[in-house]
């Protein structure tokens, strides 16, 4: 079961959080401040973190400080409305996420699933190799033969989403979802034009077809997956 900790000092909306997330299937732990919630997650490591922006003690950004960049835990930062600058700031410092006050619960575990589906820990972000070939996601690179593969941010997610579901057909809004930052909003047409602009960079003649389409339903991955092992760099003087 995966564990969330939600901080906020807002004692009615802490225990309105919790009972949803509870009810959501998450084992949840609870703390009024940053500093408490620091302390809890050291003692007792979460999956994610709920942090509301403005606590006492230690405020959401304190606490992203203090975890980055040694912990890579998931953030959901809660802020009030008008406060545009602070979430810029909140996603230099390693923010994964906000959502606006007032939200719904429902909004709320939406954001905190989809956060979970995207986030990988470090030490679980092994290659992927599919085909010709190879997405390394810890340096965010793909190469197809050992040959450097350009591909944009965007297109890079897209790619990765779609290798973590190969077999599977995605929808447009799934896509969005899993590979596009919650705050874009992007159109489901910027799917469509991605996908179009990873075709090109991945495909050569007598390729099959890496990347198929149901109508409008969605996209798939067709190749077969293997997680490999990474490369360690070998030293100078190593034989």
């Amino acid at each position: 079961m995966q564990r969330i900790l939600v901080a906020d000092d807002d004692v009615s909306l802490r225990r309105l959080l919790v009972k949803a997330l509870k009810k959501a299937g998450f084992q949840v732990l609870e703390a009024e401040n940053g500093s408490a919630a620091l302390a809890l997650h050291r003692a007792e490591p979460a999956d994610l973190l709920v942090l509301d922006l403005n606590m006492p003690v230690m405020d959401g950004f304190q606490v992203l400080k203090a975890l980055r960049p040694r912990d890579e835990v998931p953030v959901l930062m809660l802020t009030a409305m008008g406060q545009e600058q602070k979430r810029v700031e909140g996603f230099k410092f390693g923010a994964d996420d906000y959502v606006l006050k007032p939200f719904s619960a429902q909004e709320l575990v939406a954001r905190i699933r989809a956060i979970l589906r995207r986030s990988y820990r470090f030490s679980e972000l092994k290659p992927l190799r599919t085909g010709p070939f190879l997405l390394d996601r810890m340096s965010k690179q793909l190469t197809r033969n050992d040959a450097p593969v350009d591909l944009s941010p965007m297109e890079y997610h897209v790619l990765e989403v779609l290798l973590s579901h190969a077999g599977r057909l995605l929808p447009r809004l799934d896509l969005l979802d899993l590979a596009w930052p919650s705050d874009a909003r992007p159109s489901p047409r910027t799917v469509d034009v991605t996908i179009v602009r990873l075709r090109r960079k991945i495909t050569l003649p007598g390729d099959p077809k890496w990347i198929t389409s149901s109508g409008s339903l969605g996209f798939c991955w067709t190749g077969a997956i293997q997680e490999v092992e990474p490369q360690t760099p070998r030293k100078a003087g190593d034989a």
